[in-house]
């Protein structure tokens, strides 16, 4: 299934050009590949946490810290000055660079001798993917209309759900084979490949076509740009509900693997095909779904993206305590696929967002959106299971992880109830952000 863009304007003419099906799946395709490479070198640590620990030494409060907040750090620093970067630069050029960048860095891991070296190398990893969701899903708003833009997420960011379960098995497979840190060096060659791929094939859409604010552009200033955010009732909602999702759901894809081989007794390798499998086959076709679905439900009106948020969410609880409670490793690997499928299936909340701002804003509340998901939610999820796991190990031993990960199912329920309220503004906020023409709010 063919995702169409709507158009191509070119700044200087105001001319439209409308793509040919196969140039608009190209170009899906190639933003498909770098959130792949993305959420694939990020979670390439995690994947390995047991046989990294094992080598290095360290406490699972170290590995929670090297997961999450050595991650989380350098991002939450540079990600609203690389979303503001998106709205007033090419955004192509940005993301490609980018994903160069943060390949090198991947590769520099794989060439760590100690838990410093590796957390410069996992510094640097962040310091390049800081740049591509803000870039890109500002590309997606003028890309796609409205209505298509619910898909046009779901399919790149299928990306992220091959990226995660795919580059698992892959790293887990050249981890046991060749050790840990060939998986990193064969993780960053093919994204020098992605970024050229951007750099030199994709377009540069303009911005606000649909909204009629191509020529638009925000005032200088983060300030005056939080401040306009912080007007706008839903996006404090939204955000409180994208916290608190990501923060049970960061722990819970951080220590999943763990989970398999302390509790089931599986090797890592293993636990890491039972893992990415999961997540390939219930990610993609999350992804497919929210794609679709959320469009649907929101031919009534954009509050139901949010609305459908809190209905994946809340189906998805009786699955993640299956997962966490069953037996044996093979009574839960269908629980798991599905709770991976009702928390990928939130990318709704992502396509309400971009329809609640101005078209010159969408990069800078994206870059908001991700410095809560990556800058506090990833820094905390993986930090918080691995105290609670080094504080109850005393008592339940390596099985205290099985009691540990109920914080994810609980933040779930608090994350449905948040988007259900985000949704009770979105459609008048929706109608501000296509009439309004100037800052502030």
């Amino acid at each position: 299934m063919a995702v169409t863009a709507d158009h191509e304007t070119p700044v200087a003419t105001g001319a439209v050009t409308t793509y040919s099906p196969l140039r608009t799946g190209y170009i899906t395709a190639v933003l498909a590949m770098v959130f792949f490479l993305a959420s694939a070198d990020k979670n390439i640590l995690n994947t390995l946490m047991v046989p990294i620990q094992k080598d290095l030494g360290v406490s699972d409060t170290r590995m929670g810290l090297l997961s999450g907040l050595a991650f989380s750090l350098i991002y939450a620093t540079i990600a609203l000055p690389l979303g503001r970067m998106a709205d007033r630069s090419n955004r192509r050029n940005l993301v490609g660079l980018a994903v160069a960048f943060w390949s090198v860095m991947t590769a520099v891991c794989g060439m760590a001798s100690s838990y410093a070296t590796l957390l410069v190398g996992r510094i640097g990893v962040a310091a390049g993917e800081a740049a591509h969701q803000p870039s890109i899903l500002s590309m997606v708003g003028d890309f796609y209309s409205r209505q298509r833009r619910g898909i046009a997420v779901g399919f790149i960011q299928v990306g992220t759900s091959l990226g995660i379960g795919a580059g698992s098995i892959i790293a887990a497979q050249l981890a046991q084979a060749h050790g840990w840190r060939s998986a990193f060096l064969a993780m960053g060659v093919p994204g020098l490949l992605v970024a050229a791929l951007v750099l030199f094939t994709l377009p540069e859409p303009v911005r606000g076509a649909f909204e009629g604010k191509a020529a638009e552009i925000p005032p200088e200033g983060v300030w005056k740009s939080l401040q306009y955010l912080a007007s706008i009732p839903t996006i404090p909602r939204l955000l409180a509900a994208k916290f608190v999702l990501q923060l049970g759901f960061q722990g819970f894809l951080a220590w999943s693997t763990v989970f398999f081989v302390r509790v089931h007794g599986m090797s890592n390798a293993k636990a890491a095909s039972i893992f990415g499998l999961s997540v390939m086959l219930g990610g993609v076709a999350a992804q497919i779904i929210a794609g679709l679905g959320s469009d649907y439900l929101a031919k009534k009106g954009e509050r139901w993206r949010a609305y459908w948020c809190t209905g994946c969410l809340l189906a998805g609880v009786p699955f993640l305590l299956l997962v966490l409670l069953a037996p044996t490793p093979w009574a839960i690997a269908g629980q798991f696929m599905i709770a991976i499928l009702a928390g990928g299936a939130t990318t709704g909340s992502v396509t309400a967002g971009l329809g609640i701002v101005r078209p010159a804003m969408r990069g800078f509340m994206t870059a908001v959106m991700m410095l809560i998901i990556i800058g506090l939610s990833g820094s905390l999820g993986p930090l918080v299971i691995g105290g609670l796991n080094d504080t109850l190990k005393a008592v339940y031993g390596a099985g205290a992880i099985r009691y540990t990960m109920l914080f994810v199912p609980i933040c779930w329920v608090i994350a449905a109830g948040l988007f259900w309220l985000a949704g009770r503004t979105t459609d008048s906020d929706a109608a501000i952000a296509l009439g309004e023409s100037a800052l502030p709010r």
